[in-house]
């Protein structure tokens, strides 16, 4: 009988940790997290444009800077937010391409397009 209490926490001990690793894994409705001390974000991306630089559902360190060709950004366009690499700045207009795609975007960006900058260790 003392065993019947313990399998009914063990249960739900294991109920809340994995809704707990679900809401802290699955940020698809919030994938930008605000990192007051260290000046970032945390990013999830989604997709394979940036293969295999980084991956689908990867979780990566943002912070806003400076910004140079080759650096990995993080950007608005129409209302979406891509993740791709600076492959040609010129006069302020900033040309990118995921890692993974065979032709740059189709867009230009400018630098109050972009969120971030991708910080890989």
């Amino acid at each position: 009988m003392k065993l019947f209490p313990i399998f009914i926490y063990s249960i739900i001990v294991i109920i809340l940790l994995s809704l707990g690793f679900l809401l802290l894994s699955n940020n698809s409705d919030h994938p930008y997290i605000n990192l007051e001390k260290t000046g970032g974000i945390i990013l999830n991306i989604t997709g394979n444009s940036m293969y295999p630089t980084l991956n689908n559902s990867e979780t990566f360190l943002c912070k806003p800077g400076n910004y140079k060709e080759g650096d990995i950004v993080a950007f608005y366009y129409k209302d979406k937010k891509l993740t791709h690499r600076i492959i040609k700045i010129i006069n302020g207009n900033i040309l990118t391409k995921g890692d993974n795609n065979l032709l740059p975007d189709p867009f230009i960006i400018s630098k109050d397009d972009i969120i971030c900058k991708v910080i890989i260790s």
